[in-house]
């Protein structure tokens, strides 16, 4: 089956997608929904691989029209991945990131519903597990959601060998409208995805540095990526901002930081920066 031929109606997302999928399941149903079990997917090369079960409800109205699978296994190796990804109408971030995260294993859910497409569940990778959830709309061109993890090592997915596990939450906004984003594209250039991360770090190293209870937010343009680091402390707090251009590029981050006590010096709050650090290393 080709998913562009059953898309065009609810899920323009895949309306490009025209690798051929091989199906396998046992079905019943009428012309409101259909039930499915055993379902079986996979690619013909056998590099992406789906055990699942799930219905579709509403075949009468395509505004109530709701596909849900329950996924027990998904496992996608070698260049499955990318292959999968280029065939959506997106523009590829993080390709050599993905790459990093080796072969990838699923178990969630995901759900089509009227132009809008959900994902949750648990990644298994090589760098570590990631809960996660998030949507992509079709209607508002956004894509947002979270992820979770206990033990992740951030470092080697990202090509920065001096940061090592974290433990973290994190909930993210992407633009994805080519109106939008070609706008901004034609101001400032730039290899980025547009949009803002807020997270939450609870444990984390890097270098000799180590840290707890930390709170990291990152907004991009598309051309230049800022953040603010907040580790605070019973005496003082531990700021940075940091910036980057390109996430292929990790290493040559340029990061500021500064100190703030909490004490009262000459009864104003002291506070001190310190030069900027031209990259990472």
């Amino acid at each position: 089956t080709l998913l562009k031929d059953i898309s065009r109606v609810f899920a323009p997302v895949l309306k490009n997608f025209t690798e051929p999928l091989y199906l396998q399941t046992t079905l019943t149903g009428n012309d409101e929904g259909m039930q499915f079990s055993n379902v079986k997917v996979n690619t013909k090369q056998k590099d992406l691989t789906i055990n699942a079960k799930g219905y579709i409800s509403g075949l009468k109205d395509k505004y109530k029209l709701h596909v849900h699978f329950d996924v027990n296994r998904m496992t996608a190796q070698g260049d499955s991945k990318e292959r999968i990804i280029s065939h959506f109408p997106v523009k590829k971030f993080m390709m050599k990131q993905l790459d990093n995260l080796g072969t990838i294993g699923y178990i969630g859910t995901f759900d089509v519903l009227w132009k809008r497409e959900q994902f949750a569940g648990l990644l298994i990778t090589k760098p570590g597990n990631i809960n996660f959830s998030f949507a992509l709309n079709e209607n508002t061109k956004y894509v947002e959601g979270t992820v979770r993890t206990d033990s992740f090592e951030l470092g080697q997915a990202m090509d920065m060998p001096d940061l090592k596990k974290v433990s973290c939450m994190a909930t993210f906004k992407f633009d994805i409208s080519k109106p939008r984003t070609a706008i901004m594209r034609r101001k400032v250039g730039g290899k980025l995805p547009m949009g803002e991360v807020y997270a939450e770090v609870n444990d984390a190293k890097y270098k000799l540095i180590h840290v707890r209870n930390t709170v990291v937010s990152i907004k991009s343009n598309g051309a230049v990526a800022e953040g603010d680091v907040n580790i605070r402390g019973k005496r003082l707090d531990v700021l940075c901002t940091f910036s980057f251009t390109n996430t292929n590029e990790m290493n040559k981050i340029k990061i500021k930081p500064k100190l703030k006590f909490h004490g009262l010096l000459g009864g104003k709050k002291a506070k001190r920066e310190e030069p900027e650090v031209s990259d990472a290393e």
